[in-house]
């Protein structure tokens, strides 16, 4: 039979067990970086997603100049000027928005004309040395 000084000793010496493990399991993860006003940093490009084609694909570059306060950075437009985009079907249409957005006369290739770069108005059809895929190539004579 033990005497009740050492059941006491036991009981002192499996609290201060139990006490240990309580403080050692409330480390736990790191937690993520928070701006001043209490927005989340992202760490994954999943989170930057608004979910939305149109606007392209964000990402998570919390580093980057360009990024905001959650760490995301706005992606370009998926699709290229003067074309429709399709947010319902998630794809660049082929509907022509604009013939000659640069005002230099011509209309774009994705408008039926000879313009390549219809952004720049000093580049002005496939004569001006670009192929209908924008690809620089010198006509020959």
């Amino acid at each position: 039979m033990r005497t009740r000084s050492a059941q006491l000793s036991r009981a002192a010496f499996q609290l201060i067990i139990l006490s240990s493990a309580l403080f050692a399991g409330c480390g736990g993860d790191a937690p993520v970086d928070m701006d001043d006003a209490g927005v989340t940093v992202c760490t994954a490009h999943t989170q930057c997603d608004d979910g939305l084609f149109c606007n392209g694909a964000e990402q998570c570059v919390p580093d980057s100049a360009e990024a905001g306060a959650d760490g995301c950075v706005t992606a370009a437009a998926p699709c290229i000027a003067n074309v429709t985009c399709d947010e319902a079907a998630d794809a660049c249409g082929t509907a022509c928005t604009e013939g000659d957005m640069d005002g230099d006369g011509h209309d774009a290739v994705a408008c039926g004309g000879d313009d390549c770069d219809d952004t720049d108005a000093d580049r002005t059809g496939l004569s001006m040395g670009f192929t209908a895929e924008g690809v620089p190539y010198t006509p020959v004579p």
